[in-house]
């Protein structure tokens, strides 16, 4: 449990928040001097962190320049649901310092992209799409989405509700848990299955698709790699929206143009942008979207609605919504 300070708090918010989002915040919560910026960066640079109790940011590489400055700093709320750009060895040494995810906020969004991913490789839109810009009028047989096997490699909340999603349409779907029951309270999906990790390989060789939304931890990181591409199903789709490293995508190339793969979608790369000599930039069957999986106008608004109930969790002195075990990574 983060521990409130004596007397007023002061929390500095990193992002592009909107001014009448952090007025309603102040009128709220009058006992908080709020501080903005647009980029944590810029925080640094103007000495934000001295004298911070909070820290609402995406992280990135000025987090441990901030923990720096901030000697009472109690509690961090990321702007997403992945923390492997803001747990660095010096958080983690940080006792008594409590991170927190925005999570729960990611779900419509990212399970619609996902979908639009799934039928766009099913019914072949990049081909459609090529033929287009030569003005060429050739039909193909297609198949449907309607019945075949999805296999959720992650199922947090962003994974429930791609399964939610995908069992509307008529997906069979599976998905793999690390744990055997979901210990942070989360909703079970009707209809579909859930096995726990060393489950994986066997259910690999039985999907037509395969959607990864893992986040990145030191188990995570390239678990995706030859070998485990090599048990995929012949003919079946590959779809990362979690984090790209833990694809190891040379070994991805190769299993595109050697099989067992027929395709993938890829919001997400080890490397952001990726970059322009990559081989996945020319490959016929990939589809490729600027990890825009989770993006919304009402985003950052979000954020913020998330942070004001956690805020005032912290003000009361009650347990933070989607506390991050450093150790573990998520």
């Amino acid at each position: 449990m983060a521990i409130r300070p004596t007397g007023r708090v002061r929390a500095v918010l990193c992002g592009p928040f909107e001014e009448r989002w952090v007025a309603s915040l102040e009128a709220r919560f009058p006992d908080v001097d709020f501080v903005l910026h647009r980029r944590l960066a810029d925080a640094v640079a103007a000495g934000a962190g001295r004298g911070a109790h909070i820290l609402l940011s995406a992280g990135g590489q000025a987090a441990d320049a901030f923990l720096a400055q901030a000697d009472d700093l109690r509690w961090i709320q990321t702007t997403s649901a992945g923390v492997d750009g803001i747990v660095t060895p010096a958080l983690t040494a940080r006792e008594g310092l409590v991170l927190t995810a925005a999570k729960g906020i990611h779900g419509d969004q990212m399970s619609e992209h996902t979908l639009a991913l799934l039928l766009a490789l099913t019914r072949s839109l990049p081909t459609f799409l090529r033929q287009q810009a030569r003005r060429e009028w050739k039909r193909h047989t297609l198949p449907e989405l309607r019945g075949r096997s999805l296999l959720v490699v992650g199922y947090g909340a962003v994974g429930r509700s791609i399964a939610r999603l995908c069992r509307a349409v008529g997906l069979h779907v599976t998905a793999v848990r690390r744990q055997g029951r979901d210990e942070r309270g989360g909703d079970a999906v009707e209809g579909v299955r859930v096995v726990t990790l060393p489950a994986l390989d066997e259910a690999l060789a039985e999907a037509d698709y395969v959607v990864l939304t893992l986040p990145l931890t030191a188990q995570t990181y390239g678990m995706f790699g030859a070998e485990r591409l090599a048990r995929m199903r012949v003919g079946s789709y590959l779809v990362n929206v979690g984090r790209g490293a833990v694809v190891d995508e040379v070994a991805l190339a190769r299993a595109l143009v050697e099989g067992p793969l027929a395709g993938a979608a890829l919001d997400v790369f080890a490397e952001e942008p990726l970059p322009a000599d990559s081989p996945l930039w020319d490959l016929p069957n990939v589809i490729i979207t600027p990890h825009v999986a989770a993006a919304s106008p009402r985003y950052f608004e979000q954020v913020l609605h998330l942070f004001a109930d956690n805020l005032e969790r912290f003000l009361a002195g009650k347990p933070l919504r989607h506390r991050v075990d450093v150790g573990a990574g998520y």
